[in-house]
């Protein structure tokens, strides 16, 4: 038994030290860390048991917001809570979009930001060409803006609703004696984020003017839209796992 706990702390080490610094692509790296972080919490295995490895830092992800004249924003909250990060955005042209959390939680949350807005882009452009916009254009005179915002409101807050549903099943999911280490985890990342003392304001959501049979639409696409499988299939185990 001890013999085989030394194996998987050495493996371990080995995967905490494949780093973009060492050699590593980015993708390797991210892969590496998420895989570390479920070897050590199905194993018990707590940082200090590993020498002379630095433990993973939390860290934030920044990138630029997807620019857009609709609001996406239904679904931050729950994206970030599903990879155990903290999440807060500017908006803006130059606006950005900011994921806190451990690094390779943190990278995956960002990674899965780009490619649900790049679904939803795609979902949107399909709807613009279905009978039901242009019939709801020419025959009720729906403004397309109006159809459009109502669809994209439809599609984050089912978005949203599943990827609630995901988290939920992940925490019900944790094995007996797991639970504290989760918990020590999030409150980490808590405390971490605010020292930051950011100042945040509240975002306020409406469903004012919504049209309902596009709000409907935006719905039916948000439960299509592939959460498990991700473009890049380098990364399908990791998404399909969702390590804590």
């Amino acid at each position: 038994m001890e013999d085989q706990k030394l194996k998987v702390k050495a493996k371990i080490r080995a995967l905490l030290n494949k780093t973009v610094e060492n050699g590593a692509s980015e993708q390797e790296a991210m892969l590496a860390l998420k895989k570390a972080n479920e070897l050590m919490l199905e194993n018990f295995i707590c940082e200090h048991d590993l020498e002379g490895v630095a433990p993973e830092k939390i860290i934030e992800v920044r990138e630029p917001i997807v620019v857009t004249s609709y609001d996406f924003t239904w679904f931050y909250g729950d994206l970030a809570r599903l990879f155990d990060c903290e999440c807060f955005w500017t908006s803006g042209r130059k606006g950005d979009i900011v994921f806190f959390g451990f690094e390779s939680d943190a990278k995956l949350a960002m990674y899965f930001y780009r490619l649900v807005m790049k679904a939803a882009f795609n979902s949107i452009e399909e709807y613009k060409k279905s009978f039901e916009y242009i019939h709801s254009k020419a025959f009720y005179g729906i403004h397309g803006k109006t159809l459009v915002s109502s669809f994209v409101k439809g599609f984050t807050i089912r978005l949203g609703q599943r990827l609630m549903e995901m988290y939920k099943q992940r925490k019900a999911s944790i094995p007996y004696g797991m639970g504290l280490m989760v918990i020590q985890k999030d409150e980490q990342v808590k405390t971490e984020f605010d020292k930051q003392n950011p100042h945040l304001k509240s975002h306020k959501v409406n469903l004012d003017n919504l049209e309902f049979t596009a709000f409907e639409a935006g719905k039916i696409d948000g439960d299509k839209i592939d959460l498990v499988q991700p473009l890049n299939e380098g990364m399908k185990e990791d998404l399909i796992q969702l390590a804590m």
